[in-house]
């Protein structure tokens, strides 16, 4: 999982530390991040004000959401 540490974890304690995970930017625009170079690189072409699709993981959890960028 990108820009998380894995440890193995049993079930009980996912379920509880559910409510602390991080969110993970999974894609920006459909484009895969696999690490913080992969984000510098699908951001550069974008501007402020311009929005953006951020696929996202959280736990077991999956979204898109739109974004506006800031600057």
């Amino acid at each position: 999982m990108p820009f998380t540490n894995i440890r193995r974890r049993t079930a009980e304690h996912m379920v509880a530390s559910k409510a602390t995970s991080p969110h993970v930017i999974t894609a920006i625009d459909d484009q895969p991040i696999g690490d913080a170079s992969d984000l510098v690189i699908a951001l550069r072409g974008w501007q402020p004000g311009e929005q953006v699709e951020v696929s996202w993981q959280r736990g077991t959890d999956q979204g898109r959401t739109a974004v506006t960028l800031g600057g």
